[in-house]
């Protein structure tokens, strides 16, 4: 297998996503007029030659490919980004010295792993609780399954309306939907990221913007998105000033 690709916008999801549930993928975000470019380049694809490497080097040309570096917040290269069961799980900016960039590729390698099957609480509270805290730290696809088949429960309210938040992050990080390169997709994405930040009030933002520019079927999708994140942050006053914004 080679441990070195050259990756664009249509092979990105092949090459790095679903590959990465297999290997982690460490994907070098370049251009060929970046100085630090030339410095960090030649330590990853050593450290990627190396026996047991136990990565993917994928190269992204930031100037051929200006849609993927809009999509995954780079706003200054060198950029590496490590991706892990198809998500971004860690990343850092700038050329670095190779026992810095050795102790990353450690970090990410070494945590590999296949996510754990999130054990259902038997009390409906519990299992809420347990949902709502996956979501706060942007874990949509754990949160769904909990909230997916929700006993009959007071608690069963709060878990439809947060069901659709749930869906939407699990989709987004799994790359199920909203793979396009389009401004409107673009917006999704950057309202998962705020999501995965834990800060709601920058999610809504770009959700209010995706809301005013979709069909009518689409538009409620968006609201129910919406009304999930209102849900999860019922003392945000920020956040909570957005509840007429959706209607």
């Amino acid at each position: 297998m080679n441990r070195i690709i050259d990756v664009t916008q249509s092979s990105f999801s092949d090459a790095v996503l679903k590959r990465s549930h297999k290997l982690p993928v460490l994907v070098d975000f370049w251009a060929a007029w970046c100085g630090p470019c030339r410095m960090l380049t030649p330590v990853l694809e050593k450290l990627a030659r190396e026996p047991n490497a136990g990565f993917v080097l994928a190269k992204v040309n930031v100037d051929q490919n200006p849609h993927l570096s809009q999509q995954f917040g780079v706003q200054g290269i060198p950029a590496v980004k490590a991706f892990r069961n198809g998500k971004l799980v860690d990343e850092f900016t700038g050329a670095q010295p190779e026992p810095v960039v050795r102790q990353f590729i450690k970090k990410v390698v070494g945590t590999q792993s296949k996510p754990k099957k999130i054990a259902i609480p038997n009390e409906p509270q519990e299992r809420l609780d347990a949902a709502i805290d996956l979501l706060k730290h942007g874990n949509g696809c754990a949160a769904r399954r909990l909230l997916r088949d929700f006993p009959p429960s007071l608690q069963a309210a709060e878990a439809t309306i947060l069901f659709p938040l749930a869906t939407f992050l699990c989709e987004v990080t799994q790359n199920y939907r909203y793979t396009s390169t389009s401004d409107l997709d673009q917006l999704y994405h950057q309202a998962a990221r705020a999501l995965r930040k834990n800060d709601p009030t920058s999610a809504l933002y770009p959700l209010l913007g995706a809301y005013h520019r979709e069909d009518s079927a689409e538009k409620q999708k968006v609201a129910q998105i919406a009304a999930g994140i209102l849900e999860l942050y019922p003392q945000n006053e920020m956040v909570q000033s957005y509840r007429t914004q959706f209607a």
